[in-house]
Formats: C-alpha cells, sequence, structure tokens
C-alpha cells in the first residue's frame, strides 16, 4: 500500500503559490495583467495555462481561473482537502484515436534507477540494456476496456462508491484505473501484448540520456502533465484524470504520451530492490509479493514523483482511482536473480551481490568517427591540446581478460605470461572474467593479431574515451569513486571486467579508468602541435604509451592521461580495435 507520503502536502507552500499565480501581473503589452500566462506581442491577448481562460479586449487583456465545481472534503490522511468530481481540463482538444496504436522504443543501454534523496527506491543506479520493443502510445482508456469485456474476456470491475473510478463513467476516453495487475494483464494479453517490464517503461519514459521526465529537464508544470488535483490550497491541474494523451508537451521524442502523471502504471516487475548489477532485459527479481507501479498520478502534489526513475510498490489486487495501466510487446523480460534483493526495511544488501561476468566479453563497440581535442594544456605529458579527426573504427567492449588470452596460449600463438606475482591473473581459477595483465605490449599485439584485430592508436583510445566531448572522466567531469572506477583503496586488484556501469564512456566502453593500464599502438614521444588526421605517434622509440588508470594508484585515471612502460607489470593489461566498423 502507498504511505501516507503519496498524500502529503505542503499547504502553507502551495497555498502562497495559489496566491502567487492569481495575483495580476502586468506584462509589457500596456494594460494586460496576464500572470501566470504570458502576454502575445502580435495580438496584445494573453496566451494563459491550463486551468485558465483569457478575458478583455487586446491590449487589456487578463488570465482568470476557469470557474470549478466547489471541491467535497473528505477524511484523507492529507494536509488539504481532495475534491472527489472528476472534470480534468485539458491543454488541447482530445487527440480523435481509434483505438491505441504502438510506438516502436529502439533498443539501447540507459542508467536505470536514481540516486536522488527522492528516489531512495530507485537506488543505486545501474546500467541496463533493453532489445527493441513496441509501448502503447497512450494509456489503455475506457472504452479500449470495455471492447474487452464486450469481448466477454475481460471483467467488468466492481461496483463502487469512488466516483473516481472512470469505468462505467461518461469518461471513456480517460485512462482506465481502478483496475488489478491481473486485470491489466488479461486486457495485454487480449491484445497479443503483455504489460512493460519496468526496465523498458523507464526506458520509454527517459531514453538513452536519463532525462529525469519524460519531456526533458524542465519543471513540471500543468502543460506538461496532470498532477496536483485541485483543492482549497491550489487549483492544480484540474479535478481527477484527464483523457488520454491531452498533454502533448509532455509527451516523449519518440511520441508516447502521459509516462508521467494522470495515471500511476502497472508494469509487470514483481517489486524488490536494485542490487546495482548491470543487465539485460531484466523482468524483476524471481520471486515476491508486491508489483512495481510507475509515473506519477493526478492527484500528486510533488514533482519527484513524476521522475521517470522513481518507483513503487503496491500489491497486485489493489484498485486505485490513480492508477492504470498500458500495454507492450517484444522480447518477453526475464526475471535475474542478481540484479535484485527482497524488500526489507534495510537500505543497503547485508552481502555484496556476487559478481556476474559480462555475457559478451568478446564484444566490439562500432564508431563512425569523429573530431574531438586531444590532450590537456594542464598536463605536461598531455600537452599541447590539439585537434584530432578519427576515421571510423571498433574497439573491444571490454578489457581483455585472462580466459580469452589463454585461449590463444592454448591455440599455440600467445606466449604464457613470464611475470608471476600474486596480482597476476592468468591461470588463476576464479579470475578468468579479470582483465589479462603481466603482459608484454608484444603479446598484447600477439594476442589482437590472432582475433584478427590490432592494438588501438593512442587516438582511438582517447576518442572512445572521450567521445567528442572534452569530459575529464569516461563518465563525465565527476570525481572517481569505487562505483565508476577501480583504483586505488577500491578492490585491492583487478576486478571482473564490465562491473561499474556508473563508468562507462561516452561511447559504452567500460574500464576505461582504473581496472588496468591499456597498451596501445604508439610509440611514447611528444605530442605533435597543430591538427592531424588519425596520428599515430612517433615512428620509434623506446617505450610504448599505456593509457587508462590503474588498480593501484590514484593517478592517471583522466581520459587524457598518458603513461609509457617497457616491459610487463601487474597494472597493466589491453584491448583490442580493427579499422572500419
Amino acid at each position: 500500500m502507498k504511505t501516507s507520503a503519496r498524500y502529503a502536502k505542503a499547504s502553507m507552500m502551495l497555498t502562497l503559490g495559489a496566491l502567487a499565480l492569481l495575483a495580476p501581473v502586468t506584462d509589457g503589452v500596456a494594460g494586460n495583467s496576464c500572470g501566470p500566462g504570458s502576454a502575445d506581442p502580435a495580438t496584445g491577448v494573453c496566451n494563459c495555462p491550463g486551468g485558465y481562460v483569457a478575458k478583455g479586449t487586446p491590449g487589456h487583456s487578463r488570465c482568470e481561473p476557469l470557474a470549478r465545481p466547489q471541491p467535497t472534503a473528505t477524511a484523507k490522511p492529507t494536509a488539504t482537502t481532495k475534491p472527489t468530481t472528476t472534470t480534468a481540463p485539458t491543454t488541447t482538444a482530445p487527440p480523435k484515436l481509434a483505438g491505441n496504436r504502438s510506438v516502436t522504443i529502439s533498443g539501447g543501454s540507459f542508467l536505470m534507477g536514481s540516486s536522488g534523496a527522492d528516489d531512495k527506491d530507485a537506488d543505486p543506479p545501474h546500467l541496463v540494456t533493453v532489445s527493441s520493443y513496441q509501448i502503447d502510445a497512450y494509456e489503455v482508456s475506457v472504452s479500449d476496456y470495455d471492447r474487452c469485456v464486450s469481448a466477454g474476456v475481460c471483467k467488468k470491475p466492481p461496483a463502487t462508491t469512488d466516483t473516481d473510478c472512470n469505468y462505467g463513467s461518461a469518461r471513456t476516453d480517460h485512462p482506465m484505473n481502478c483496475v488489478t495487475w491481473p486485470e491489466a494483464q488479461t486486457y495485454c494479453t487480449w491484445q497479443k501484448k503483455r504489460l512493460p517490464s519496468e526496465a523498458e517503461w523507464e526506458f520509454a519514459a527517459r531514453g538513452p540520456k536519463g532525462n529525469e521526465y519524460p519531456w526533458g529537464a524542465a519543471t513540471p508544470t500543468c502543460q506538461y502533465a496532470n498532477f496536483t488535483a485541485a483543492s482549497t490550497a491550489t487549483p492544480g491541474c484540474g479535478l481527477g484524470t484527464s483523457p488520454v494523451g491531452t498533454h502533448p508537451a509532455g509527451a516523449t521524442a519518440a511520441g508516447v504520451y502521459d509516462l508521467a502523471g494522470n495515471v500511476e502504471e502497472w508494469t509487470l516487475d514483481l517489486a524488490a530492490r536494485f542490487n546495482g548489477v548491470p543487465g539485460a532485459d531484466p523482468g524483476g527479481p524471481i520471486s515476491g509479493t508486491q508489483r512495481v507501479v510507475k509515473g506519477g498520478s493526478w492527484d500528486l502534489s510533488s514533482e519527484h514523483f513524476l521522475h521517470g526513475a522513481h518507483r513503487e510498490f503496491m500489491s497486485p489486487e489493489e484498485r486505485q482511482n490513480w492508477l492504470g495501466f498500458r500495454c507492450a510487446a517484444g522480447t518477453m523480460p526475464l526475471p535475474n536473480a542478481f540484479m535484485y534483493r527482497p524488500l526489507s526495511t534495510s537500505s543497503s544488501p547485508s552481502s555484496p551481490p556476487a559478481p556476474m561476468a559480462p555475457s559478451d566479453p568478446d564484444a566490439m563497440i562500432s564508431m563512425q568517427g569523429g573530431e574531438f581535442t586531444m590532450g590537456d594544456p594542464a598536463q605536461q605529458n598531455a600537452s599541447p591540446a590539439h585537434r584530432v579527426w578519427v576515421t571510423a573504427f571498433s574497439i573491444d567492449k571490454y578489457e581483455v581478460t585472462a580466459k580469452r588470452y589463454a585461449a590463444c596460449v592454448n591455440a599455440g600463438v600467445c606466449g604464457a605470461p613470464v611475470l608471476a606475482e600474486p596480482e597476476c591473473t592468468y591461470g588463476k581459477v576464479g579470475k578468468e572474467s579479470y582483465p589479462i595483465n603481466c603482459v608484454t605490449w608484444d603479446e598484447a599485439r600477439s594476442f589482437c593479431a590472432w582475433t584478427k584485430k590490432r592494438l588501438p592508436t593512442e587516438a582511438e583510445w582517447e576518442f572512445a574515451a572521450r567521445g567528442p566531448s572534452t569530459r575529464t572522466f569516461p563518465w563525465g567531469n565527476d570525481a572517481a569513486t569505487c562505483a565508476r572506477a577501480n583504483f586505488k583503496g577500491c578492490a585491492g586488484g583487478p576486478a571482473m571486467i564490465g562491473q561499474r556501469g556508473l563508468g562507462i564512456s561516452y561511447f559504452g566502453v567500460h574500464d576505461m579508468s582504473g581496472n588496468v593500464d591499456e597498451w596501445v599502438k604508439d610509440w611514447s614521444g611528444p605530442y605533435a602541435a597543430g591538427a592531424s588526421v588519425d596520428p599515430s605517434g612517433p615512428a620509434s622509440g623506446t617505450k610504448r604509451v599505456i593509457r587508462g588508470g590503474n588498480w593501484k594508484e590514484e593517478l592517471g585515471l583522466q581520459s587524457f592521461a598518458r603513461w609509457s612502460s617497457d616491459r610487463a607489470t601487474t597494472t597493466i593489461g589491453f584491448r583490442c580495435a580493427k579499422t572500419g566498423t
């Protein structure tokens, strides 16, 4: 069940906000008092937000609140009373819908969850990859659901005294609410679909950039979403649900509506807390008693409920006037035992989850090439900063593992590492998915050639880490932490590849900061001044460049940092690249 925090509203702040909205504000057009809207300089008439209407003549226009029915006080655990009449104003005329339609979401990776104080149930963020899928453009409407009832598949909801429940009312174009999880899943099955997984729902709402809200980062208003019910303290966005699809400003770039506000939505997943482990196409935990709901709704006053990452947990048999659903189709998400832990009062797992090696250790990331600033003027060995163009290439998504290198040794191509330090990973049981280290530059080159690849140039490596931006680290400009990179004080040695989703690069390459330094193709030497295309370093030298930082040191984690070596050490490994995509 929801806690009382769902209905908690700061009465004083809302009352002051309402008074501020209703106070006249004189615009630049003489005589206009358009607050909370703004004057159109071309016509002299006010442009008013939802819940207000322009009155007066051009040049003497004003925004006045729409007439609202007086709310009926009800006994709810809120700081203000909540109306029961359902007549929400809309920002545009409802679209003409012939049933719902599906929007195709191209697959991709994103950081799911949030570390924000208001989204504690969504912590910690973790890298998730979803395959392409389809999701309903709109929440399932009453008329949509009624067709399933008429077909003899769906059940009519039981009679209720809750006048905010939409079924059986004239609000047939509003979302179907007061519906249980099994009833929602039955409807989706009838449509040859299913409920979306939580990851699919969140990816549709946030996109690969991890937007805070479906529309981006702008502060929520009634133009974007139907939230904050009208009450004696605030005009809010209306009274009850609104017709589906009537907040186009709040739609995603792909054209999915009402993923924030109107009604929260059932997802496929059982409820559990995140472990922070990356995964692909997750379908929630293996067991549980509650289901995840997402999206915020018409009766909530706090903006954080509208965050794409926000999540709440409900019994599947609950019927609520703020809860509905939409359907999805695509690869069936599968439960994942590693990514979740049971719900509890503890905010952290009793023991860390067992790391899970990536299923694609030999995957490559293709890059079309581009222009970027290589080096850093403040770092002596990375100066001067200069413009570089790199042509299309591909680079290993992960550092080469001990297991992959052992296969080359067993094939009689690569030499077994000679260095025998405790931190060397070659031949160590349990470290097969750790990066190979203790190898020379020549041994690294031999492995890459065996796989029909090569070592990346220094320019390719830095472009893969920084992208076309000037970010300091692969993940951005925030300081390094053990959640982003394995450096001094974190793991105490090399760690399993691909475990730090917060530290991936602009292009999605893992472990380009920390874990092990990496051999690149170039001889060590000062940068040449001026712009260049596909630079490959000096023609000769005594040492080779290494990049990326390592588990033993705090220095060298920046994407522009460069060092050199002429021997194998416990802190140096490598990855491979190839020309073209």
